[in-house]
């Protein structure tokens, strides 16, 4: 509210224009589990999910909270959302290829989560960094196989980049790369980028 204080036998509040009333309608945000929770889930038992965006590709969300990351795999791909968005997403728990989703997932905008990369190392990865913000230095380009890009780091360890998003950059075998995006899973880890 934003107006006047006036007095009538009692305070009033006193408005002269509607655009001074601001009605929220009682809107709530949903009840959500964490993510860790809808992970420890049974195949098919539906979750609903807070987190920040942390990749996207096409009706592939990925999400992640303080408790880790999963999948929101729409109905429908969304031009509504963009890295960094934070989400409240509803779905049946499943996994694809080893990668942990919500299936049928429907979304609503919320707010409140910062996107922040997790400083790792290939060796390092673990199923608790799917679908999780990270960032690798130091790696090289050590082979370049249509939509695969092979990785390695000092220690020789290698992972593949799939399906880069690279904007106006090109990329070459033993170029030197840092790399800061989603961690994936297709059968075997797998790096995603959603912007250049």
């Amino acid at each position: 509210f934003t107006g006047a204080l006036g007095i009538y036998n009692s305070y009033q509040l006193r408005n002269t224009v509607a655009n001074e009333i601001n009605v929220h309608g009682g809107e709530t945000e949903p009840e959500y589990d964490t993510i860790a929770e809808a992970l420890a889930g049974e195949k098919d038992a539906e979750f609903t999910v807070k987190g920040v965006v942390t990749f996207i590709d096409g009706k592939n969300v990925y999400v992640q909270d303080a408790t880790g990351g999963i999948c929101l795999y729409l109905t429908a791909a969304s031009g509504d959302i963009a890295l960094g968005d934070t989400l409240v997403g509803t779905g049946k728990r499943a996994d694809y290829k080893g990668l942990p989703e919500l299936s049928g997932a429907t979304f609503e905008k919320s707010e409140g989560l910062t996107l922040t990369a997790k400083e790792t190392t290939i060796g390092a990865l673990t199923d608790a960094d799917l679908c999780t913000y990270i960032t690798i230095k130091d790696l090289t380009v050590t082979e370049l196989n249509g939509k695969n890009t092979t990785l390695s780091d000092a220690s020789g360890a290698t992972v593949v980049l799939y399906n880069a998003v690279l904007g106006d950059k090109t990329l070459a075998v033993e170029d030197k790369i840092d790399f800061t995006g989603a961690l994936g899973i297709y059968n075997s880890y797998q790096l995603r980028n959603t912007v250049a």
